[in-house]
């Protein structure tokens, strides 16, 4: 078996990825050091406090990208983030769908969903549920078996 190589005329769909500007959003890693996401990533000191539609076009020239997913960032608003997705969503030339961030427990998760309806782009929800065992540093979820709970 082989395996295909890819040429600047291979379209991709990105499913995965991650567009933000810290100067319309607040996001609290940026504002400070924040160990648990540094747990996941490494050292994010490098990272740009914008990344928007043209700097990910400009990594990924060597690819023809037919669309991507957007997931929300760990912004301090997730409403105003994804709100801002949607915007930026409408004015792309290449389609966008976004991933909207949800805490399943919440008791207004229905009033969460209704606005996520009105924007046309967002297609899926998710929450967070990374769980190490070994580092508390690596865990996104509140508990490890929250899947589980069927409340």
């Amino acid at each position: 078996m082989t395996t295909p190589s890819f040429t600047r005329l291979t379209a991709i769909v990105d499913a995965h990825a991650h567009l933000y500007d810290s100067g319309t959003n607040r996001y609290g890693i940026f504002a400070r050091k924040d160990p648990g996401f540094e747990a996941f990533v490494g050292d994010y000191s490098a990272l740009p406090r914008a990344y928007l539609l043209d700097d990910y076009l400009r990594a990924t020239s060597s690819r023809k990208v037919d669309g991507l997913i957007w997931h929300e960032f760990i912004s301090e608003d997730p409403i105003k983030e994804v709100t801002w997705a949607q915007q930026l969503a409408a004015a792309s030339e290449v389609p966008i769908a976004l991933v909207g961030l949800v805490d399943f427990r919440d008791p207004d998760l229905s009033e969460r969903l209704d606005l996520y309806r009105s924007l046309s782009n967002l297609t899926a929800v998710r929450q967070h549920l990374g769980w190490d065992n070994h580092n508390p540093l690596r865990r996104f979820a509140p508990r490890a078996d929250l899947m589980a709970d069927p409340k």
